[in-house]
């Protein structure tokens, strides 16, 4: 009967590969995320600001407007520049451009580092020391860079791969989640969903509220005329 030998590093190597990818897909989360905040914060400015020239122009369109429409229009307008302001200002200051590309650039050379871990466990060849430079590599390229990924990051990788948190949603016998890990699935799928969006929501009341006075501002009773 022979005894099987087992690697004592190889937990070790287990751990930390799947510490590095965790993190490397928070860092790509963390891009997308960012990417997508600049691209629709851009969007959102082009459409008020469209809203703007819009109510500027009616107007000139309907000559017997009364002064209560005037003002109407006059508050969508105001309020349309404020929210421009505030978009233009709030993605300038949080750099989320720049930030998407730095995460990035850490998820590439974490990725690198993560092929390497994948390559000694396939040659069953760990060593202390080749494990210790690994980790150090890892270390090195977390302090290289200067921003980090947020928490909506890390739940955004447990709904994506859980199989990667076996403690945090466990499988039954069957390999199938248990109950409990069902509900903690649903639940980071809503806390996912509204740390994704919830930046957006004054916004789209605005877009909304904006389109309504300016379909039906003269029919609403109070604006009609002799008001």
């Amino acid at each position: 009967m022979t005894v099987e030998k087992t690697n004592p590093f190889q937990d070790q190597l287990d751990r930390l590969i799947a510490r590095v990818e965790i993190t490397r897909e928070a860092r790509f989360f963390a891009k997308k995320r960012l990417s997508r905040r600049h691209r629709l914060a851009y969007y959102m400015i082009s459409l008020l600001s469209l809203f703007v020239i819009l109510v500027s122009v009616i107007p000139n369109i309907y000559e017997d407007l009364v002064r209560a429409q005037l003002q109407l229009l006059l508050a969508i307008t105001i309020v349309n520049s404020v929210f421009i302001i505030i978009t233009t200002i709030t993605d300038a200051a949080g750099c989320y451009e720049l930030d998407a590309y730095l995460h990035q650039k850490c998820a590439h050379r974490l990725s690198t580092v993560l092929n390497h871990l994948y390559n000694m466990k396939s040659s069953n060849s760990v060593d202390e020391e080749t494990l210790t430079e690994l980790h150090d590599e890892y270390q090195e390229v977390l302090d290289d860079c200067p921003v980090d990924h947020g928490d909506r990051d890390y739940l955004a990788v447990q709904l994506a791969k859980p199989e990667l948190f076996p403690s945090i949603f466990p499988r039954n016998d069957k390999g199938c989640f248990t109950a409990w890990a069902v509900m903690r699935l649903s639940r980071r799928y809503v806390q996912v969903l509204v740390a994704r969006w919830k930046w957006l929501v004054p916004h789209t009341i605005m877009v909304i509220l904006s389109i309504m006075l300016m379909y039906g501002f003269r029919e609403i009773p109070y604006f009609g005329p002799g008001q």
